[in-house]
């Protein structure tokens, strides 16, 4: 063995001679931020309303400007025409064409914030809508985006109605 080299622990040798190299270095993942997504109820009625919520979280170490997303729909699932359309994200929110958007944003390091609006769907009793956000969906000046997706499930349930019934005495 070289002088000066060390043998891993438990080795009598190294062979190759490379095997006892060292490298007293670690690798440290980057930090990227992460974007999830939910519903306010897990079902709803046909027409029933539920808001949607999507959650961006930023992990790095620096503040995150000019924040941006835009979120989409599964068919069957709609904003309503009164989206009443909510953010703490710091830059403007709106629906547009069947999208919900929050541009200009801004999100402190290791902050997370939130962009929401109200849905509805006219779609059969025992439908299943799944949304997500996909890959890429986060944008800022810093260029991080998100590179995992997040989805959630939304179930239609059938109308019911409530009935009372009496039974005569006689």
């Amino acid at each position: 063995q070289p002088a000066g080299a060390r043998r891993p622990a438990g080795r009598a040798s190294c062979a190759p001679a490379a095997a006892c190299a060292s490298n007293g270095g670690e690798v440290t993942p980057e930090l990227i931020p992460m974007g999830d997504i939910g519903f306010g109820a897990s079902r709803i009625p046909v027409n029933g309303q539920t808001r949607l919520t999507v959650t961006i979280v930023n992990k790095t170490g620096n503040e995150f400007t000019a924040l941006s997303q835009s979120q989409s729909l599964p068919s069957g699932l709609t904003f309503l025409a009164d989206s009443q359309a909510l953010t703490n994200c710091n830059g403007s929110i709106g629906v547009t064409n069947g999208v919900l958007t929050l541009n200009g944003g801004t999100l402190a390091a290791g902050g997370s914030c939130t962009f929401s609006a109200l849905v509805t769907s006219n779609s059969t009793s025992g439908t299943k809508l799944t949304a997500s956000v996909p890959v890429g969906a986060i944008k800022n000046a810093q260029n991080k985006t998100n590179e995992t997706a997040a989805s959630v499930d939304l179930v239609i349930d059938g109308s019911f109605a409530i009935r009372k019934f009496f039974q005569s005495s006689q």
